[in-house]
């Protein structure tokens, strides 16, 4: 079967853009750390795990070790890239090197794009890219006041999928909105919830058959945030 991808996405509310610019490097430091519950709701089932990214220690020249755990339990590992004009709150794989994977109590070499939560991460970056903060408002983590912005998600794709008799196609609508602080580094996320529907729909020998909408909705949440001891 032969496979091809279209994708057409539209981000909402354009009043007041507020570019996501300055340097988060500071915070990314021994000690820092962000802790998320990630929920998820999927055919009347419902998921949730802990996600955690800490800085664990300094190794030099701007490099940073970090330590990624899944329901508390250590999950990956790997050299994070600082950089002074390092953009607050974007999410970058690529600033993650050496990245490996705790199997069977060792630790294997693992590339980034074999990181599940890191395909997540990527999409929701995504999401925002060219995106305009409609409404901002300040809350108290860690201690300190923060200034988190609200963005309106809208997104529509539909892949593709051909044969010589069948051609099937995956239309997925998500809509929801973002909470995030630019100040914050990985992405700088306090709050995101998507609700996508997704319907397949099927053409054979001229006639088109619908399924029925099927909805799932992810849910991201900052539910505690560490501060290194130069910033508290």
């Amino acid at each position: 079967m032969r496979r091809t991808a279209v994708v057409a996405a539209c981000l909402g509310l354009a009043a007041g853009f507020i570019a996501r610019t300055g340097s988060a490097s500071a915070l990314v430091e021994p000690g820092f750390f962000m802790a998320y519950r990630v929920e998820t709701v999927s055919a009347g089932q419902r998921a949730e795990q802990r996600f955690r990214v800490e800085v664990t220690d300094d190794r030099g020249g701007g490099r940073r070790g970090v330590l990624l755990s899944i329901d508390g339990a250590p999950s990956y590992r790997a050299v994070y890239q600082t950089d002074d004009d390092e953009p607050m709150g974007v999410f970058d794989a690529e600033r993650f090197e050496q990245m490996e994977g705790l199997q069977d109590g060792e630790w294997l070499p693992l590339a980034t794009d074999d990181v599940e939560m890191f395909d997540a991460l990527r999409a929701m970056e995504a999401s925002l890219a060219g995106g305009a903060a409609s409404s901002d408002s300040t809350v108290t983590l860690g201690g300190r006041d923060w200034t988190a912005q609200r963005y309106a998600l809208a997104d529509s794709s539909t892949t593709v999928q051909e044969s010589a008799s069948v051609t099937l196609r995956t239309e997925r609508r998500t809509q929801g909105v973002a909470w995030m602080i630019p100040e914050l580094p990985f992405g700088g996320w306090l709050r995101y919830e998507a609700l996508t529907e997704a319907r397949k729909v099927s053409e054979v020998g001229g006639r088109r058959f619908a399924g029925d909408p099927e909805a799932s909705r992810e849910t991201w949440t900052l539910v505690e945030l560490g501060l290194p001891p130069n910033n508290k």
